[in-house]
């Protein structure tokens, strides 16, 4: 799969105009440490389900997550995939009668919920603010990104479960400022990107400091919140993911 991803990056920077021989390509490696913010609500046989908190209800807990993403440009264009695949799980007993899909879960029933789901990002940017001086630069792209997400909601106890699987494909729309000093060896970064529209939608904000101790190699820190929120049939998510990530960038 990372071949074919590289090689797609590669195929659509060529498309690009310039001179394709002239273009940066890169990888880059993320592990992301968020807090988890998310609810889940099946409708079902006419009746609203209970909305869960996934934390507070059904005892998921955080965990961290690997970000993969292959890049390139050229002039003022480039293009990057990003790719993240996550797997919650919680059990709890619940502490009073819950409608989830159209059918009764009764108080004292232990019940397990899972959620899975695979996002991969295909964003093109255009550089439109280039400034240089001494020893430094400040650059500005507008974005356009669009976001498909594939996964699975499950809830079940011993003797019923609810399964619905979902797919959303989420345009989305940002900015991606960018500050390098010292020749770009300390550089700093912000994204946002946000379709806040409709019943499923997406907004994501992020920066991050890198360093580059030697050529090619740049390790960064930084801050990421991804709010997601799907309406699929009968299903409601709403997902929030706020933390900090570390990762090193690979680029020649």
């Amino acid at each position: 799969m990372k071949h074919g991803i590289l090689g797609l990056v590669v195929f659509l920077i060529s498309i690009l105009p310039g001179s394709v021989a002239a273009f940066d390509l890169g990888a880059r490696a993320v592990y992301w440490m968020p807090n988890l913010d998310s609810t889940v609500q099946r409708d079902g046989n006419g009746l609203d389900g209970r909305n869960f908190s996934l934390t507070g209800d059904l005892d998921v807990q955080d965990k961290s997550w690997p970000m993969f993403s292959v890049f390139g440009g050229i002039g003022d264009h480039y293009l990057e995939l990003v790719y993240t695949a996550v797997d919650y799980s919680g059990d709890e007993t619940l502490g009073q009668d819950s409608n989830y899909g159209g059918a009764v879960y009764t108080g004292g029933t232990t019940v397990r919920y899972d959620l899975d789901y695979r996002s991969l990002d295909i964003l093109y940017g255009y550089r439109f603010i280039d400034l240089d001086a001494i020893l430094a630069g400040f650059s500005v792209h507008g974005t356009v990104n669009l976001k498909v997400v594939d996964g699975e909601s499950r809830f079940k106890s011993g003797a019923q479960s609810t399964s619905d699987d979902f797919r959303a494909y989420i345009p989305m729309f940002g900015l991606d400022a960018r500050l390098g000093i010292l020749l770009d060896m300390l550089t700093a970064r912000a994204t946002v990107a946000t379709m806040p529209f409709g019943g499923t939608n997406a907004s994501e904000l992020a920066g991050h400091l890198a360093f580059t101790p030697f050529p090619f190699v740049d390790i960064h820190v930084g801050y990421r919140v991804l709010l997601l929120r799907i309406e699929d049939g009968d299903l409601t998510l709403e997902h929030g993911m706020a933390g900090p990530y570390a990762g090193i960038t690979i680029s020649f």
